[in-house]
């Protein structure tokens, strides 16, 4: 008997505890969809976004120690340097493509670098594909044996110009 009276005081207590909490004014639990505020909130510590190559962004190269007088162009101490004007705020969008445009060029350059130092230390020839052990040769590919190593390279069926080996990048003939 004692278990059963002590589940009926937990739920009489749970049924007390909701109860208290829709005369508080439904504020938490009510039931009801949340409601999302949509309104833009600005915090104080947020930075507004600017690219790296931006003018406010860098400091100014001829800007004096700190505690030092500066020195304006007619040659007076002490007084403050005109500062140039705000540009308009770049939008997240437009700060994330230009980023996105930024990369791209990186890689683009990055990977024609690779391609010639490649192409000076090697002779000149690309670099062939690496044929897995167990892997079909792939629809308009053919394997290459490599006569200096003996592994198996995938290379064009119909090659416009030559290739070195993918592992010890001698010529494959």
């Amino acid at each position: 008997m004692s278990l059963i009276g002590s589940i009926i005081i937990c739920y009489v207590l749970y049924k007390l505890v909701i109860r208290r909490r829709m005369s508080e004014g439904g504020k938490r639990g009510t039931g009801g969809p949340p409601v999302i505020n949509t309104a833009p909130m600005r915090h104080r510590d947020q930075r507004p976004v600017r690219p790296m190559n931006h003018p406010a962004a860098r400091p100014m190269r001829n800007q004096p120690p700190q505690g030092m007088p500066s020195v304006n162009s007619s040659g007076q101490y002490g007084a403050q340097p005109a500062q140039p004007a705000e540009e308009p705020e770049i939008s997240t969008m437009d700060y994330l493509e230009e980023k996105a445009r930024q990369d791209a060029q990186e890689h683009a350059r990055e990977k024609w670098e690779e391609e010639r130092r490649l192409r000076q230390n090697y002779g000149g020839h690309r670099v062939a594909e690496r044929l897995f052990d167990g892997d079909s040769v792939p629809g308009g590919k053919k394997c290459a044996v490599c006569a200096y190593c003996g592994a198996e390279n995938l290379i064009p069926m119909l090659p416009r110009e030559r290739y070195s080996c993918y592992f010890c990048r001698e010529p494959i003939n």
